[in-house]
């Protein structure tokens, strides 16, 4: 059985193709995963909203009439880069943690 190369080239570009929309798929479901979550610390609920900032994953994050961002620092730690009310300054690193445990179960999804 003879396979030409115009036939050969259509299917490995079919191939490609299927891996492509594979991969895509998983991506936008991880996305659309990511969006939004909800999660309780130390009695508070926050509404975590995941969204990209050109190259940049951030979370919009908000609380009893607060809304702020966060952001990865250079470290890879989640951070909030703007002036917030103290008692959401002191659960910063909750609020990451909370971040990075939605990613996994996302990523594991």
């Amino acid at each position: 059985m003879r396979i030409s190369i115009a036939h050969s080239s259509l299917l490995t570009a079919s191939f490609h193709f299927s891996l492509i929309i594979a991969h895509s798929s998983r991506l936008i479901a991880y996305i659309y995963r990511m969006q939004k979550f909800r999660k309780t610390v130390s009695g508070i609920d926050f509404d975590f909203h995941g969204i990209m900032e050109g190259e940049d994953e951030i979370y919009r994050v908000s609380a009893e009439n607060q809304s702020f961002k966060m952001t990865v620092d250079e470290e890879g730690y989640w951070q909030i880069r703007q002036q917030v009310p103290s008692w959401i300054k002191v659960l910063e690193a909750d609020l990451g943690e909370a971040i990075e445990k939605n990613r996994e179960k996302n990523v594991k999804a």
